[in-house]
């Protein structure tokens, strides 16, 4: 298993997958709601497809509080790239993989990769 960066989509998916809310503390299970992607450095860096179709890094700090962890995002940067994302994510056998084609630093489409494209 290598090492991959994380990345939320605030865009809504094409299959209508969404992650599941933890009712404890309002955030998606699994990974926080966080797809892994290997487009980018592979650093355990957070990444962001925002609503409006931007892709941006964000700098974030962990703090422990009253035992729980706690995400403090630090700063945002703009990713200015051209190309396709690929993403993915899995939880308990439910699993998802996308494609983002981005042209000039703006998202153009967001689509689902089939099992046959992937060889599964």
């Amino acid at each position: 298993m290598g090492m991959f960066d994380y990345l939320r989509c605030e865009v809504p998916l094409p299959d209508g997958y969404e992650p599941v809310p933890n009712p404890e503390e309002g955030e998606p299970v699994g990974r926080l709601g966080r797809f892994q992607t290997k487009a980018f450095g592979c650093e355990m860096n957070e990444y962001v497809i925002t609503k409006d179709g931007r892709l941006e890094t964000e700098c974030v700090h962990w703090v422990r509080e009253a035992g729980k962890l706690k995400r403090i995002v630090r700063h945002i940067y703009d990713v200015h790239f051209c190309g396709i994302v690929y993403f993915y994510d899995g939880i308990d056998g439910d699993w998802h993989e996308y494609d983002a084609e981005f042209v000039d630093s703006k998202l153009v489409e967001i689509v689902v990769v089939t099992r046959e494209r992937n060889g599964r």
